[in-house]
C-alpha cells in the first residue's frame, strides 16, 4: 500500500492556483489541444465539465509537462476520471500519457522511475503510486498493484481535491 498523506489547499484558492500556472495565451492553446483530443471517433464532441491543468517538470527538462485532470461523463466511470500528461514545445503540445481511473488529489514524488518522476493519486482503492515506463504512465490507475513507499514521501501537491477546474467549454 502507497502511504502518502496530501493537505489540501483552500477551495478558495485551488483555482486561482491552477490559473496562476497558464497564461491566457497557454491557456487558449491547451483548450484547443484537449477540444481536438477529446473528441469523439467520429468528430462528435464530448463536452467534458472541466479541465484541471497545471505544469509540472515531471521529466527535469524545460519546459515542463502538464498535468490535466479532465471530468465529464464521456471521461469520469465508477473508477474515476481521467489524467491526462502533456508536452508543449511552445509551438504545440502534444499528448504523452493517459491515465484513467483517477481522483483527486494527484501529487508528484520526488522518487523518479524512467528518468519520469512518479505520480502519487488517489483511487477508488485508494492511493496509488503511478510509474513512468519509459514512454507513459500506466493507462489504468486501479488496475496495477500499489506500491509501497519507505516512510513518508514528500509530495508536491499538483492537483488538489479541492480544485474546482477550469470549463473546457464556455
Amino acid at each position: 500500500m502507497l502511504c502518502w498523506s496530501v493537505g489540501g489547499l483552500p477551495a478558495e484558492n485551488a483555482r486561482a492556483q491552477t490559473r496562476q500556472l497558464l497564461t491566457p495565451a497557454a491557456e487558449t492553446s491547451l483548450k484547443h489541444v484537449m477540444q481536438n483530443y477529446l473528441r469523439g471517433p467520429f468528430g462528435e464532441e464530448y463536452k467534458p465539465g472541466r479541465f484541471y491543468p497545471v505544469f509540472a517538470n515531471l521529466a527535469d527538462s524545460e519546459p515542463p509537462q502538464i498535468i490535466v485532470y479532465v471530468t465529464g461523463p464521456h471521461w469520469c466511470g465508477s473508477g474515476g476520471c481521467t489524467l491526462l500528461v502533456v508536452t508543449s514545445t511552445g509551438t504545440s503540445d502534444q499528448i504523452v500519457s493517459k491515465t484513467i481511473g483517477v481522483e483527486l488529489p494527484v501529487g508528484v514524488l520526488p522518487s523518479e522511475t524512467a528518468g519520469w518522476h512518479d505520480l502519487a493519486v488517489q483511487t477508488r482503492e485508494g492511493p496509488k503510486l503511478l510509474a513512468f515506463n519509459g514512454r507513459k504512465y500506466p493507462i489504468n490507475a486501479y488496475s496495477f498493484p500499489s506500491r509501497r513507499v519507505a516512510g513518508h514521501p514528500t509530495e508536491t501537491l499538483a492537483i488538489p481535491a479541492t480544485a474546482t477546474g477550469i470549463p473546457l467549454y464556455d
